[in-house]
């Protein structure tokens, strides 16, 4: 069940800079939906002084010493959760044996090499966690107005329905953002998307005072030109063929890479929030191609 507010966060962190201020705001972000958060330190292999790396083991007191640290980097009690092997592996691990609602995810920059050697945990976490999954970039700003891609599909109406929902808890406003490839994709895209506003709840309509904006061109490159305008992204993340993912990676995973202001993004699968665009009816998703 993917729900909002969040009752449960989850915070991977590596004790890095970026980890600190995540942390932060993850805290911040919990106290205002009243919901607990918890921080996740993956210990890895240390060199070792004859070459060579060693994992050392995680024994009372070396957690207590990382949990020490971690509170007191921080001025703050956290419960810290202290595991041990590959990053990718043990966040993922983690997050299917404590089922948050919401994982905070510290953004790292990698380049194109660096990827195909080590890969990004935050990538690896984005493409398989089942729960939803808020990357910083950047120091995050207040959230006034909320960008939210969209295509005419089910998966892409429970997408906005549920950045909807985000709107409504901050008081902000959602603007439901569609990027037209070809002129053949759909006759009248802005009618396509005013009609799956309009099928959003009234009372959800009424706090988050949906927008749209229509866009031409790649659309990665639009939604980070038009990310900009905006304090949160939030999108559906879809997994395409692994050719593409390989190549390319998907449209989420280029928007993580390069946009400055917290991406948002939703598993794609029989969620919650697209049982919910289910229960508007099938009609609505078939008027949004033209076809109703």
């Amino acid at each position: 069940m993917i729900r909002f507010p969040p009752k449960k966060v989850l915070v991977p962190i590596d004790l890095s800079e970026i980890s600190w201020t995540t942390l932060r705001y993850a805290r911040a972000f919990s106290e205002r939906f009243g919901a607990t958060v918890e921080a996740v330190y993956v210990a890895g292999a240390l060199p070792s002084v004859s070459g060579g790396f060693y994992t050392p083991p995680l024994d009372k007191r070396v957690r207590s010493s990382v949990t020490s640290y971690v509170r007191s980097r921080l001025g703050f009690d956290c419960p810290v959760r202290i595991v041990r092997g590959d990053p990718m592996e043990e966040v993922l691990g983690v997050i299917d044996a404590r089922r948050p609602d919401l994982v905070v995810l510290g953004g790292h920059r990698y380049s194109a090499w660096e990827r195909f050697l080590t890969g990004s945990v935050g990538e690896t976490v984005v493409r398989n966690a089942p729960v939803p999954i808020l990357t910083l970039a950047a120091r995050p700003r207040p959230i006034r107005s909320i960008l939210a891609p969209v295509n005419f599909t089910e998966y892409g109406q429970g997408g906005l329905l549920f950045a909807a929902e985000v709107a409504s808890a901050f008081d902000a406003r959602v603007c439901a953002f569609h990027v037209v490839c070809s002129p053949q994709e759909c006759p009248n895209p802005r009618f396509a998307v005013n009609n799956m506003i309009a099928h959003l709840p009234k009372d959800l309509a009424t706090r988050c005072r949906p927008g749209a904006a229509i866009h031409e061109g790649r659309v990665a490159d639009a939604l980070l030109k038009e990310a900009r305008r905006h304090d949160l992204v939030v999108m559906t993340s879809h997994r395409k063929s692994r050719v593409g993912d390989f190549l390319n990676g998907t449209t989420a995973e280029q928007v993580l890479r390069e946009c400055d202001v917290p991406v948002l993004t939703i598993p794609v699968g029989l969620t919650e929030v697209e049982k919910a665009a289910r229960a508007s009816g099938k009609r609505s998703v078939a008027a949004t191609q033209g076809l109703a």
